[in-house]
């Protein structure tokens, strides 16, 4: 900040001064015998806040004087802004607007790099309260204080000249470097139909977020006794808003279940906007900076091919707070007792705001950091860090002449408001974990899908894959109201088991809570949103949402994935259909069938007809296909087909991964048996005798918390068979416990006799790896636990 004490600031004060005695007609207090002596002033000065702005040569100085203490901000700006915007969107060569092979002719313009919007709309911000408190600091200083406010000029007069020169040095600070952004867009890419509308959009939105920070600096110069008080009132006015809702979002993390706001998956992905965003419309420092991320460039991407316009109402609420603003400003300006400036806790107000504001970053921060350890340990921490640097501020820089009863006061009410807040979100916040929307109130509802990869008709959000364990996020929709009750009955499930520690129940299996990423969203007929987030389930919810397979409209999407067909499908689930990776595996993948060990894999030669034929065939048998049949198959399958992108890798391990779907045949598949057998292909579904094939069959139990290969990031429950190259490759490492192995031809056959290639584990089950004979592979396959007969429990667990 450039301190009002330097000499150039005097001089210029002094000359005003000078000037301001020759238009009284004197050259001093007692000399002079000019027209005006004896006689009030004309331009006033006795009265604060008298007169009006009047373009007299003493009125042109003060100007002058102005612009000179903001032009060197005015010209840092430019230069930071420059570089911001048209130097990074122009001139670095990989991703310059110039390089068609980075535009490939879909970009059309971009005023700066999308990773420095925030940086840009905060500079603005900073360069707006910087202007203020330049322009204005001058009440902050004494000498300069009594020397401006004994020019015969009225307050408002001296306010009106300042707030013109902080206008200009906003224009041309934001408006040059944005100009000329315009002009690289214009001669890289050409003018396109929308160009200069977002242009003026985006700099009208700077130019407000500027001129409301440069507001709040002259409001805290008018308020503040010095040059410390007034910029951290104006960082405190500017930020107070974000360091609340931040505050309250990382406790809502920790201590509300089903907290929704901020919120990510575990791969990273956003489930809401947090509550920084969602408060940023009434943020003095934020207002504009989603606006700005949408407008500042813009690309083609079918369906939209020319830009959206921006929404110029909230602007217009921002200027009428910003004339507010300055109607304060000079308000505070006139009243302003000169013998304020320089000296410290003159007022009430400031210690409050900044303290509160300094406070509650710190009880956010604490608690952030804490909370790793313990909710409660960081509840404590929290309010003894906030109780600590309130006191430290109150009782040091921001003392005051308040009396010290007052003081406590003040801060014992913030506490007891703080821990209302706490109790408040610790209980529910006031209904909000509790709630379950009424069918009768929902239009639709959406949940993340648990059930088998092979048949998905959306889009992946993110997945992970290796050769067995794996996991993947997708959502599905459902406006039925069969659906929707299933998916209501999943969210009060969840509601349930509350926050209840991961970990398996070894008297309720089922009750095991495990780590998965679980979105519960409602589209309400009133036009509201309801979403919950949840970063563990009890397997029998999990278990629940697989209902989801049996209802009307999910055995129409099993259906399409298969087949394609988007007949019986509404737009927007026939539009996730298209980035389907399942969808992609049946319509293109290389098809491959084999027996149920995965002995002997057969890639199928199979021409466009075929294909059609072979997947009307399964389209029909998935769609008809019995919710437990899919998920605990009462025997063994009858083999394998696999639709894989990947070719001869997948056909190596047959395990589950994004490019492939993996499809197992039981008796329901009446259908794809047949054709399979019309084809000749029924002979590679089956070994002759599967006990000679096998080597060896080793068992363990599947213990998802035991050892220090306990379960922490999200794993599907649902198993599907894999084959490997070593005998050590469970999807659920042990690095303790019994594993249990036999080559006994009794044994083993009636080991394989209950595996299953798939199965959902959310009853316990036995992993069991099978050595093939002859062969450098394992295959991988589970005993449903309550199907393992006694001599295997006692062995293996």
């Amino acid at each position: 900040m450039t301190s009002m004490r330097s000499s150039s600031g005097e001089d210029d004060v002094l000359a005003s001064s000078s000037l301001a005695r020759r238009a009284r007609g004197g050259s001093g207090a007692r000399g002079g015998r000019g027209p005006g002596r004896g006689r009030r002033p004309s331009a006033g000065g006795a009265r604060p806040g008298a007169g009006g702005l009047r373009w007299s040569p003493l009125v042109r100085h003060d100007l002058s004087v102005a612009l000179r203490q903001v032009l060197p901000l005015m010209l840092a700006a430019v230069v930071l802004l420059v570089v911001a915007m048209p130097v990074s969107t122009a001139a670095i060569p990989d991703v310059s607007i110039l390089n068609l092979d980075y535009t490939h002719d879909q970009m059309k313009f971009r005023f700066w790099l999308d990773d420095l919007t925030y940086p840009v709309v905060l500079g603005v911000a900073l360069l707006g309260v910087a202007l203020g408190m330049r322009a204005f600091g001058f009440l902050l200083a004494k000498r300069e204080a009594t020397a401006v406010l004994s020019l015969p000029l009225p307050r408002a007069t001296l306010f009106a000249t300042r707030a013109v020169a902080c206008a200009i040095a906003l224009v041309l600070g934001i408006g040059l470097p944005l100009a000329a952004s315009l002009v690289a867009n214009v001669a890289a890419l050409g003018v396109w139909p929308g160009l200069f509308g977002q242009f003026a959009y985006v700099l009208c939105g700077l130019l407000l977020t500027g001129g409301v920070a440069c507001a709040v600096g002259v409001v805290a110069c008018a308020v503040a006794g010095t040059s410390f008080e007034a910029a951290s009132l104006s960082a405190a006015l500017l930020s107070g808003v974000s360091v609340a809702a931040w505050g309250v979002n990382a406790v809502m993390d920790w201590m509300l279940l089903g907290n929704a706001f901020g919120e990510r998956l575990s791969g990273g992905l956003l489930v809401s906007a947090s509550l920084v965003d969602v408060t940023a419309p009434a943020n003095p420092l934020l207002f504009f900076a989603g606006e700005a991320a949408r407008h500042h460039s813009f690309v083609v991407q079918h369906p939209v091919y020319y830009p959206l316009p921006g929404s110029w109402g909230p602007l217009a609420l921002w200027l009428l707070a910003l004339v507010a603003l300055v109607a304060l400003g000079c308000l505070l300006v006139c009243r302003r007792r000169g013998e304020a400036a320089g000296i410290a806790g003159l007022g009430v107000a400031l210690p409050l705001v900044v303290g509160v504001v300094v406070g509650l970053a710190a009880f956010g921060a604490t608690f952030t950091l804490v909370a790793r350890v313990g909710v409660a340990a960081a509840v404590v921490a929290s309010f003894a860090v906030f109780l600590a640097v309130s006191l430290a501020l109150l009782l040091g820089p921001f003392r005051g002449r308040a009396p010290m009863r007052r003081t406590m006061s003040i801060l014992a009410a913030e506490t007891a408001v703080l821990a209302c807040v706490m109790l408040a979100i610790g209980t529910g916040g006031l209904g909000y974990s509790s709630a379950v929307p009424a069918a009768d109130e929902v239009e639709s509802a959406s949940v993340s899908y648990a059930g088998s990869p092979s048949y998905l008709a959306t889009r992946l959000d993110e997945a992970k894959a290796g050769n067995g364990p794996y996991y993947y996020h997708a959502t599905y929709r459902f406006e039925d109201p069969e659906s929707i009750e299933i998916v209501r009955s999943v969210h009060e499930q969840l509601i349930s088991s509350g926050s209840s520690p991961l970990g398996e129940d070894r008297l309720d299996f089922p009750g095991s809570v495990m780590p998965y990423d679980v979105v519960v969203r409602y589209a309400m007929r009133d036009g509201r949103q309801v979403v919950r987030y949840y970063d563990r389930a009890p397997m029998r919810a999990l278990g629940a949402i697989c209902a989801l397979d049996g209802t009307a409209h999910g055995r129409e999407l099993a259906r399409a994935a298969v087949s394609g067909d988007l007949s019986a499908l509404d737009d927007e689930a026939a539009a996730g259909l298209g980035p389907s990776p399942s969808r992609q595996a049946f319509a293109r993948g290389d098809i491959y069938v084999s027996d149920r060990l995965y002995a002997n894999p057969m890639l199928v030669s199979c021409d466009a007809q075929a294909r059609v034929e072979l997947l009307s065939a399964l389209a029909q048998d998935v769609a008809e296909q019995d919710v437990e049949d899919r998920y605990h198959p009462r025997g063994t399958c009858r083999g394998v087909l696999m639709f894989s992108q990947a070719g001869q890798s997948d056909a190596e391990s047959f395990s589950y991964n994004v490019e492939n779907s993996v499809v197992y045949l039981t008796d329901e598949f009446r259908r794809t048996l047949g054709w399979l057998e019309e084809k000749g292909l029924g002979q590679y579904l089956s070994l002759e005798d599967e006990a000679s094939a096998v080597g060896e069959v080793t068992v363990q139990r599947y213990a998802p918390f035991d050892g220090m290969n306990a379960f922490t990031d999200p794993q599907s429950v649902y198993f599907m068979g894999y084959r490997a190259t070593t005998g050590n490759r469970f999807f659920c490492m042990q690095d303790f416990g019994t594993r249990f192995s036999t080559d006994d031809p009794a044994q083993v056959r009636e080991l394989l006799g209950l595996a299953r290639n798939a199965y959902y584990l959310d009853g316990g089950a036995f992993l069991v790896s099978v050595r093939l004979a002859g062969q450098q592979a394992y295959t991988y396959l589970a005993i449903p636990a309550d199907e393992a007969p006694e001599w295997l429990v006692r062995a293996a667990s």
